[in-house]
């Protein structure tokens, strides 16, 4: 039973499907293979845990749908199957032979990320600002750690002065909130960071904060400094009133790896 990568994103919510696509694109998916109709795989999990999958692909009313077994401790359609479902996209085994569209993975996986922003977008309730309200922006802000020093990224709500500039900002507390009702103020081209933001994420309860380790984190650190949604805070006072740019900073010959 053929399947796409549009099919996966559409079946599962939000953060799963994110998380999941994050363990693909880090390569945690050791094996994958097709049996007896079904797709075999096993993943690595965020505490070097491995854990095996089956997951059979059903088509009902013209849709795709997935019934994922997982021996984690969720246990069902969890984020190692989204992950095992990429990966065997990829390798080429989400097809019994049928018809092929001919779309290599990434072309597939692109066109995928575009429909869903599309969607988003249209989903998106756009009211803007009426005079005298505060203006937000989605922005990430690198902070020390207390204690280690060890710099952390936040995903954080800025609050946009008068003269059009981030100073402050609040640190967004309920991830799974923001998931599943995204605020006004996220922007049609926020959303692919934010998509990889979540994927690295290891959960979406809690506040939104991670560190910048790995080729995937480092990948999102360029793309938000290059979008000017990077800033930097000494500490949470800093956070509350004396938010730095980074793309301020750049002249001075700061380094992103200097901060990481």
């Amino acid at each position: 039973m053929r399947y796409t990568p549009d099919d996966v994103r559409r079946f599962f919510d939000n953060g799963t499907y994110g998380r999941g696509a994050g363990y693909f694109r880090d390569k945690r998916v050791l094996e994958t293979a097709l049996q007896d109709g079904s797709i075999k795989g096993k993943v690595r999990g965020s505490s070097y845990s491995h854990y095996r999958q089956s997951i059979k692909p059903v088509e009902r009313g013209r849709k795709m749908q997935f019934e994922g077994d997982c021996d984690c401790p969720v246990g069902y359609n969890c984020k190692h199957v989204v992950a095992v479902l990429l990966a065997a996209v990829d390798a080429g085994l989400n097809t019994d032979g049928g018809t092929d569209d001919g779309l290599p993975y990434d072309m597939a996986s692109w066109l995928s990320q575009l429909d869903y922003e599309a969607e988003m977008a249209r989903r998106q309730r756009k009211t803007p600002p009426s005079a005298g309200t505060a203006a937000y922006r989605l922005i990430y802000v690198l902070m020390p750690q207390a204690g280690t020093g060890h710099a952390r990224r936040h995903l954080c709500k800025g609050r946009i002065g008068a003269d059009g500039e981030i100073r402050s900002a609040t640190n967004i507390n309920d991830l799974h909130g923001f998931q599943q009702t995204p605020p006004a103020y996220l922007r049609a081209e926020d959303r692919s960071t934010v998509a990889i933001f979540l994927g690295l994420t290891k959960s979406v309860w809690g506040a939104a904060a991670l560190d910048p380790v790995g080729p995937t984190a480092a990948t999102l650190l360029r793309m938000v400094a290059e979008a000017g949604t990077l800033y930097l805070a000494a500490n949470q006072a800093g956070l509350l009133h004396f938010l730095k740019c980074w793309s301020l900073l750049q002249t001075r010959g700061d380094s992103l790896q200097s901060m990481t």
